[in-house]
């Protein structure tokens, strides 16, 4: 006889098999109840990636549309009757423009580490983000998220991949000053710089909504500029909906999006794998240009900080909760 805890195995075993039958009425009931919530909330269920899906790299016989792209955009076509040319800012390595998947899609461009100079991305870094982010639906490459964004590259950046406080800060001045809409800092700084904070301030007092990298930390922190408030610091996520500790910060996270093999595009014309926050940060901007677009006219009714509050606001609708918030903030956006 199979015994339990208690007075009598044979008691107990008749007190199991009830609580056995309880149980299963209660899941049954609960997955009942579930599957309405699931088939009503529609956009609040998440897309189940497989490995093999999230390993589906070729892009030699088709438009590639990732794990990342399909984990987001689900059943999600951009409406005719909106108008999606939101003017994105990259601070980043700059941008290979002349990218068949980016082509036509810089607007303007501005090298804060020279003001005279052009601007080459020989790093490699900003194209890949921008590739996320606006990479023509043209039938080869992959898909970025707003194929119709203006972008404005700002090189912030050296060729090695290195920025400075005072280019970045140049950069955020150039963008406030060209009244961009949206920006994107897939870079950060471990300590705060007043200097920074100053101008990101500056940014946001303009009603420009910040994406920020929370930073490949190993989950023990956050950069800056995530780090600070209304700044949207975004987490990098796995196909499976989980904070990839080689890739993820900790703390003040405000979103997760997907971080891990993202192919995307690079300077020459080709397309490499990344991973990280970096990937995520842009991923992000991508969705929050869809969002802000398709509610422009009431955005464009709000004045600075305001503007920057509803944005978040009209995130948070969108979000699907995946756990600590110190790791997943508000949660995974998608449409």
């Amino acid at each position: 006889m199979t015994k339990f805890n208690g007075l009598n195995g044979e008691i107990d075993i008749k007190r199991a098999i009830i609580l056995a039958a309880f149980t299963l009425t209660l899941a049954a009931a609960y997955y009942f109840i579930s599957k309405d919530r699931t088939e009503s909330a529609g956009s609040k269920e998440l897309v189940v990636i497989s490995e093999t899906d999230a390993e589906d790299i070729d892009v030699s016989k088709r438009e590639y549309s990732s794990w990342a792209y399909r984990a987001l955009m689900d059943g999600f076509t951009l409406k005719k009757d909106i108008d999606y040319s939101l003017k994105i800012a990259i601070l980043d390595s700059g941008i290979d423009g002349a990218h068949p998947d980016l082509a036509g899609r810089v607007k303007k461009e501005y090298n804060a580490l020279d003001d005279g100079a052009g601007v080459r991305d020989e790093f490699g870094h900003g194209t890949a983000v921008a590739g996320v982010i606006a990479a023509s639906h043209n039938d080869a490459g992959i898909k970025g998220m707003n194929p119709l964004a203006d972008i404005y590259s700002v090189k912030v950046s050296n060729d090695k991949g290195v920025s400075e406080v005072a280019s970045l800060v140049k950069g955020i001045e150039w963008c406030v000053k060209e009244k961009v809409d949206l920006m994107n800092i897939s870079l950060g700084l471990s300590r705060n710089s007043e200097e920074l904070e100053r101008a990101v301030n500056q940014a946001i007092d303009a009603g420009i909504v910040i994406v920020a990298a929370a930073g490949n930390n190993y989950m023990t922190g956050t950069d800056y500029p995530a780090q600070y408030p209304k700044v949207l610091s975004v987490n990098a996520v796995t196909h499976d909906y989980a904070a990839d500790e080689a890739y993820a910060g900790y703390g003040k996270i405000d979103a997760a999006a997907p971080g891990e093999s993202i192919l995307t595009t690079v300077p020459g014309g080709g397309y490499k794998v990344f991973s990280g926050t970096s990937m995520a940060a842009a991923y992000t901007t991508g969705m929050v240009s869809l969002i802000m677009s398709e509610n422009k006219s009431s955005l464009r009714l709000m004045n600075g900080e305001s503007r920057v509050d509803e944005t978040f606001s009209l995130l948070k609708r969108k979000a699907i909760p995946l756990g600590d918030e110190k790791s997943y903030g508000m949660g995974f956006i998608k449409y």
